[in-house]
Formats: structure tokens, C-alpha cells, sequence
């Protein structure tokens, strides 16, 4: 595992996985103990390098950047606060004198990886929230046979600090006049965190223009399937009992939304300057993560260059023209091109961060679309180029 510094704090890279046997080795060489402790016996530092070190009973731990945020909330203070650079030692006074840090004797579950010949701590859990470590989780479901099963087969296998992401798509497909998808689920469980286990829908579309050519994408809908809570006793069981059996049977309750996704994105033609806008935020937002960014040009010249064009093409009316009035004018984008490039962006392969965050913004980008749109009729699949205006 290798990782990445974030000021004080450090960010496990992960990894993208189509086999499970390739996560499981990947796994079996970083994830390490947990450790029961009491939240008073813990006591910080800064390294010579400039590293936050937790010191636990003579043990000595670097900590993730989503344990230290956990942390904070158990603490009351604000995670930026104490991983900023400069940090000063009124800082680490604060931290070490911290009335819940000193009186709080609750214990706390620390999930320690590995890192080299050091140790990180990746996660902090309450006392009363289970966990399944990552290499039981993975082993338990290939011995069931999830990873073997044709009706739902697996696409990735996704591993942050924060989570474990697995896409499953099933196999059937939805064909409709020059756009079609296979729908398919996600499955998030995190071994770090307090989070719940979602199931979510996860599809490939492909859109077809009038003229042939056409645009491939994967999304991950919003629409939470099924929930396993965290603060639930039998939520291990509920996590594996989800992982193992679910097939996506009510995946055709986001059926419809799904077509009007794929009406829109074959239909739309132009939209409002203030919706290119919100385009190329959520563009930049995917990739900038925990320290990990891409400059804001990268991302306009390969992702939304219809940004930048149409800049230059109305620099003088952007100037002297109302912010209402510029928020209106209609831009030429077809969306498809647009959820491509970030399918086939270089980095949203090759950071498992970027990788989960660009397939979840597509999604959240449709719902912003629709409600643009307002309500499509699935009967009127009409050819006529729809505007957002």
C-alpha cells in the first residue's frame, strides 16, 4: 500500500481490482490489528518530518486523514485545525489538554495498516460499532461464490482508506432508440469508519448522435437499494447477509428514472451557462480530494472544453452583460461527450479516490438535469433536440 501525505495526515492510495484474488494479496499485505484503547491514553506529537504521530502505551502511529476527522468529531475540534501546516505547539497543547482527550475513559477500536516498517492508524471506531476487517469480508464472499456468479458479474473491486466499493453488473440490457444500458449495483462498505453498507444502482449506459457516433459511460445512481446500519447490532450480519445475496431484484424501481436519464442524454443539445457552470465545478471537485488534485485547466481542456470555448467565443458580452443574463445564455454541449471523458479521463482509472467520486458525480449530475428538465413523458421519445433554459 502505498500513501499519500496530506499536511500532517496521510491518505492510503488503494487500489482498482477486476479479480478478487488480486484485491485479497493487494489486502493481505497492509492491513494489520485493531487495537482496543481508551481515548484518554492517547497523546500526540510531530516528527521530525513533520508527520502527526499518535502515541499509544510506547506504540507509535501515523494516522490517516478520514481517522483524524472521526477523531476530531470524538474530541470536539476541528480536524483542519490541527492537520494545517504550520502547526504549533499551542496546537498540540490544545489537542493533548483536550477536556474530552483527558476525561473521556471510552474505548475506542484503532485499525491499524501497514505501512513499510511503520504502522498507520486508518481508522477509529466506537467502542460498540463492529467491523469486518477487509481481507474477512473478501475472503467470506469468494467463498460463497459472489465473484463466480453470471447473472451478477463483477466489474471492479475498489479499495480506499475509506472504503470498499464493489461493482456488480447484471446480464441484461435495456436498449432503446440511439442510447442503451445494463444495469447493474455497487455495493460500499467501509472497515474504517462508522459509515453504514449502501447498495446503490451502478449502470453502463452508451448514447448514439444522430449522426453514428456514440459515447459510453458507467454512473452510479443515488438511489439507495438497500441499508445495513452501523449502529445496529446485527449489522456484520446484515453487511454479508446484502453482500452475499443480493441480485438486484428491485433494481426496477430506478428503472424509469434511468430511461429519463438516457432520453435526456441523447436529446439535449444545449444548456443554460450557469448548468455548464455547475458541469465544470462538479468536474473539478472529483478530482480534488484530501490533498490529491489536478489543476483546474487540465480539467476544463479535457473534460469540459466547451467551457473555455465559449468563454473566449463571448468574452466582451460576459463582461458587460447582468450575471442573470450571462447565467442564460445557451451553450452548445452534448452531455454524453461530456460523462465520457470523465469515464476515460486518465486519472479516474488510476486513483481508486477518483475512480469511486467521477461515477458518483455522474449521477448526481443527471438528478441536477432532470429537475433543469422537469418531468419527461417515456412514451414521447422524440427526436427534436431538447434545450435547458
Amino acid at each position: 500500500m502505498e500513501y499519500h501525505r496530506y499536511c500532517r495526515t496521510v491518505v492510503p492510495i488503494g487500489g482498482i481490482f477486476e479479480k478478487v484474488d488480486e484485491a485479497l494479496s493487494f489486502v493481505n499485505d497492509f492491513e494489520g490489528e485493531i487495537i482496543t484503547e481508551q481515548i484518554k491514553n492517547l497523546r500526540f506529537f510531530v516528527d521530525d518530518e513533520g508527520y502527526l504521530v499518535t502515541e499509544i502505551n510506547n506504540r507509535f502511529n501515523y494516522i490517516s486523514h478520514s481517522a483524524l476527522k472521526d477523531l476530531c468529531r470524538l474530541l470536539k475540534l476541528p480536524a483542519s485545525f490541527i492537520n494545517k501546516f504550520p502547526i504549533s505547539r499551542l496546537i498540540l497543547d490544545t489537542l493533548n489538554q483536550n477536556p474530552y482527550l483527558i476525561d473521556d475513559g471510552h474505548m475506542i477500536n484503532l485499525i491499524l495498516w501497514k505501512w513499510d516498517d511503520r504502522e498507520v492508524i486508518a481508522g477509529i471506531l466506537p467502542i460498540d460499532t463492529s467491523s469486518i476487517s477487509l481481507i474477512d469480508y473478501l475472503n467470506i464472499l469468494k467463498e460463497e461464490g459472489v465473484f463466480n456468479r453470471e447473472e451478477a458479474l463483477i466489474d471492479a473491486i475498489v479499495i480506499t482508506g475509506e472504503e470498499i466499493v464493489l461493482y456488480f453488473l447484471m446480464n441484461k440490457e435495456v436498449q432503446r432508440e440511439r442510447f442503451g444500458f445494463t444495469g447493474g449495483f455497487s455495493i460500499h462498505y467501509s472497515p474504517t469508519r462508522a459509515v453504514d453498507t449502501i447498495i446503490y444502482p451502478f449502470y453502463r449506459m452508451l448514447v448514439t448522435t444522430s449522426t453514428g457516433e456514440y459515447f459510453d459511460f458507467d454512473f452510479e445512481s443515488n438511489k439507495k437499494l438497500h441499508v445495513a446500519r452501523r449502529r445496529k447490532r446485527d449489522f456484520e450480519e446484515a453487511t454479508l447477509n446484502l453482500s452475499i445475496n443480493y441480485l438486484g431484484e428491485d433494481l426496477g424501481i430506478d428503472f424509469e428514472t434511468t430511461l429519463k436519464r438516457g432520453i435526456a442524454a441523447r436529446e439535449i443539445s444545449s444548456l443554460k451557462f450557469s448548468v455548464v457552470k455547475y458541469l465544470k465545478s462538479r468536474a473539478s471537485s472529483v478530482y480534488n480530494f484530501a490533498g490529491m488534485k489536478i489543476k483546474s485547466g487540465i480539467i476544463v481542456e479535457e473534460i469540459i472544453p466547451e467551457y473555455k470555448h465559449f468563454v473566449e467565443a463571448h468574452r466582451e458580452q460576459l463582461q458587460n452583460r447582468e450575471k442573470y443574463e450571462i447565467n442564460t445564455m445557451m451553450v452548445d454541449f452534448f452531455l454524453p461527450a461530456y460523462y465520457n471523458r470523465l469515464f476515460t479521463f486518465r486519472s479516474s482509472s488510476e486513483n481508486p479516490y477518483y475512480f469511486i467520486r467521477y461515477r458518483q458525480a455522474i449521477g448526481k449530475i443527471f438528478d441536477k438535469i432532470l429537475e433543469e428538465i422537469g418531468d419527461i413523458v417515456i412514451a414521447e421519445q422524440t427526436d427534436q433536440s431538447m434545450n435547458i433554459r
